[in-house]
């Protein structure tokens, strides 16, 4: 009897500290992100691009970690310091149309736009059919609108 109580209790008060949480949350989209907790507050096609999983060696590791701390900055929204990793990075590998699509967003963001036009044509220049690249609205309204 005494070890039955025990696990009852135990049973109440892991429901009383798991389950008041979850029904505080109830009737909201569990797949919705919140602006507060998402680091994303771009819209898509508006922010960085990650370079793809590295095929063999094909892009060297400072190309990438510096593309990955651009887009940590970034995010952070602190470009300044993202526009100097995405030119470091752009400045090792330029033909990547990646890195020049990620500089021409920063410059973007900087208020830079005849820079960030002069990116965005060498970015889709180099895109290699990237769709994420040429279906960017930021690009396709720096290259049809006049600086």
């Amino acid at each position: 009897m005494r070890q039955l109580s025990k696990i009852l209790g135990f049973f109440l008060i892991s429901l009383m500290t798991l389950g008041v949480p979850m029904m505080a949350n109830a009737g909201e989209d569990p797949h919705k992100v919140s602006k507060e907790s998402s680091p994303y507050w771009f819209k898509p096609g508006e922010g960085p691009l990650p370079l793809p999983s590295n095929n063999f060696g094909k892009i060297p590791e400072d190309v990438r970690l510096h593309n990955e701390k651009g887009i940590d900055t970034f995010l952070t929204r602190k470009f300044r310091d993202a526009l100097d990793h995405f030119e470091m990075a752009a400045q090792l590998d330029p033909d990547n149309g990646i890195l020049l699509y990620n500089e021409a967003i920063t410059l973007v963001k900087l208020d830079r736009h005849r820079e960030a036009t002069l990116r965005f044509e060498q970015a889709k220049e180099h895109a290699r059919g990237n769709q994420l690249i040429l279906n960017s609205p930021v690009l396709q309204t720096h290259l049809t609108t006049p600086q």
